[in-house]
């Protein structure tokens, strides 16, 4: 049977299912995390199905502002980089965005940027590197930014932890 449902549609769908699925979670959790000091781990694993939703919505909200704006760049490829979680909505947006935008899309680790940068870089020339990040501030992602600009990437910045996308370079 061939799904009538958009890709839009269907991300909602999963999100909403995963949801459900963690405020089940959140209920049984509470007793275990009490008796063993696990509240901001639990915290942390449990917001995640909101916090995907939540920067699905951004990416959906702001996709033709991010498009002109790649296309301003004039950059033929774009690389998505986050560290832990953030590198997940990276990795969870790569087909997504490849699909949508028809551009080269390589969704990376931060740690990949920093330990390796020549290894990234050389193999994305003439791209645009996205950081996903909640703080912004953690030292490697901070070290990946300044690798990349040292590099020539132009540079944006997804605030998964507020509700807009940074318009500057950085």
């Amino acid at each position: 049977m061939v799904s009538t449902h958009t890709h839009s549609e269907n991300l909602d769908l999963y999100l909403q299912r995963q949801q459900q699925l963690s405020n089940s979670l959140t209920r049984l959790a509470t007793d275990a995390e009490n008796q063993y000091g696990a509240q901001a781990t639990s915290r942390e694993i449990l917001q995640q199905p909101w916090t995907w939703r939540h920067t699905a919505g951004l990416m959906r909200d702001q996709a033709e502002g991010l498009r002109r704006w790649i296309d301003i760049s004039a950059r033929p490829s774009l690389i998505l980089a986050g560290a832990g979680t953030s590198d997940y909505v990276g990795k969870s947006a790569q087909d997504f965005l490849r699909g949508g935008l028809k551009l080269h899309v390589d969704a990376r680790p931060t740690t990949d940027i920093v330990v390796r940068p020549n290894e990234v870089f050389a193999a994305n020339e003439d791209s645009v590197l996205v950081s996903f990040a909640r703080s912004g501030n953690s030292p490697e992602s901070l070290e990946a930014m300044r690798i990349g600009l040292e590099c020539g990437m132009f540079q944006k910045t997804v605030d998964t932890s507020r509700t807009s996308i940074d318009r500057g370079r950085l």
